[in-house]
């Protein structure tokens, strides 16, 4: 994350706070007279998505919406989130043939609201970081630690299950 919106080279918050509205084709030091490399090189192409996205990091790591993570179940989920101290929300969705599947966690005074949406169809299992847990969740047995929840299981045909978790701040 720090990586991705620090002000220095080489990052992304580097490239946006010289203007940039699009990926670069190559991270370059710019030079001080604007879209051109320190020795006056000009950049191939301002819109270039090919070499880098950090958009599926963000959504799979920090949003924590991870599809088929095992590669043996296009119907399963894993939602993972991660709360990084410096954003105050973060939320991801994918377009599943079933329908959207979407995560949104956002912080609150006392905890962090959690919102999933799951299609019908769709099988989920909630990972929360190593020092996050929920008391309106009942574990499953097969939990090795104390921040895994079992698998929600949308089988109401038709229509989208939304699931509200607090998360707060295991203190021991």
């Amino acid at each position: 994350y720090k990586l991705i919106v620090q002000p220095k080279y080489p990052s992304y918050g580097y490239h946006v706070l010289r203007g940039a509205r699009t990926l670069p084709e190559h991270f370059y030091e710019l030079g001080a007279e604007g879209w051109q490399q320190k020795d006056g090189t000009r950049h191939d192409s301002l819109n270039h998505h090919f070499w880098g996205d950090v958009s599926a990091w963000l959504i799979c790591y920090v949003a924590g919406l991870k599809i088929n993570p095992n590669a043996d179940d296009c119907n399963y989920v894993e939602i993972s989130p991660n709360f990084i101290s410096a954003l105050t929300f973060a939320e991801g969705e994918f377009i599943h043939e079933k329908g959207k599947i979407t995560t949104r966690w956002e912080r609150t005074d006392e905890a962090i609201r959690l919102r999933i949406c799951l299609p019908y169809g769709i099988r989920a299992r909630l990972v929360l970081p190593q020092n996050y847990e929920s008391d309106c969740l009942v574990k499953g047995d097969d939990c090795a630690t104390r921040n895994i929840y079992p698998l929600f299981d949308n089988s109401n045909e038709g229509a989208t299950q939304v699931y509200e978790v607090i998360c707060k701040a295991i203190t021991e």
